[in-house]
């Protein structure tokens, strides 16, 4: 068996080729409009994000649009929550949908289900509606929590524990980076093996 030592300083090694790899990337898609105005150079910033991107599966172009940082914390649009796991076979109904409620309901493979509702109430209780998107679109803005806390639940493995939505960084007032940060080795290996895997396409 080898030496977890000897583990842990070949993880580093494709970690800090996957950051090389990643940061020859986003070097180049910063000087460009098709990024975000948050990540536009800032490479460093866009290596982050296209390195947690490729956990999860996105390919480098899809991180810079669906990745950005809430609270310090990596976040995702719920859109794109739903989009990682239906394609694992997770499936998701609207269970019900107005402008003062929405509930969402998921199954997974395994047939494990979970339900989340989210009222306009509970969304002014948890601060959310100085967002004034909860006025003009309600619906989308509820379904966004209750889509989002539906995959969370089901799926906190897929997600890599994502707290938050990007829906939520609308809530900032502040400028925001990106700053990826990884729990476990075997996340670290396979948004390694993405990156390499996408500069050689």
């Amino acid at each position: 068996m080898p030496d977890t030592t000897d583990e842990g300083l070949a993880l580093l090694v494709r970690q800090a080729e996957a950051m090389e790899a990643a940061h020859k990337l986003a070097t180049a898609l910063c000087n460009t409009q098709m990024v975000p105005q948050v990540f536009r150079g800032k490479p460093d910033d866009a290596a982050a994000a296209i390195l947690y991107g490729a956990e999860l599966g996105l390919k480098p172009q899809q991180a810079l649009q669906q990745v950005f940082v809430v609270h310090g914390q990596p976040a995702i649009y719920a859109r794109t929550m739903a989009g990682l796991l239906k394609a694992k076979g997770y499936t998701f109904e609207t269970v019900e949908s107005t402008d003062e409620s929405v509930t969402v309901t998921g199954t997974s493979p395994r047939g494990e289900t979970e339900t989340s509702t989210w009222t306009i109430d509970r969304a002014k209780k948890a601060g959310y509606t100085s967002n004034k998107k909860y006025t003009s679109d309600p619906q989308a803005m509820l379904y966004a929590k209750a889509l989002s806390e539906v995959c969370r639940k089901l799926a906190p493995d897929v997600l890599l524990g994502i707290r938050y939505t990007a829906e939520d960084l609308e809530l900032e007032q502040r400028p925001v980076k990106a700053t990826a940060k990884r729990m476990d080795g075997q996340g670290q290996e396979r948004g390694a093996d993405a990156v390499r895997a996408a500069l050689e396409a």
